[in-house]
């Protein structure tokens, strides 16, 4: 079990990435509304507003498929160092 607990441990998130990635919001949202697609997005959401439940479907399946992968690699490498 030990073996196995220190590759878990090397799956934690770092504080410094997690900072970096919120540091870099403020100048994609700054993008956006400097760029007007922005403004773009919201009109064509107020057009084809049925697009919303499109567009969170994707979000969530990508988001399922993603864990799924990764869980598939991360057990198939704690099985060959066991």
């Amino acid at each position: 079990m030990e073996g196995r607990q220190k590759n878990i441990e090397g799956f934690r998130l770092d504080t410094a990435s997690v900072k970096m990635t919120l540091n870099q919001a403020p100048s994609h949202v700054s993008g956006l509304l400097m760029s007007g697609e922005g403004l773009e997005f919201i009109e064509f959401v107020e057009r084809y507003p049925s697009i919303m439940l499109k567009m969170v479907t994707f979000g969530v399946a990508s988001a399922i498929g993603q864990v799924g992968t990764y869980t598939a690699i991360w057990v198939c490498h704690i099985y060959q160092l066991s």
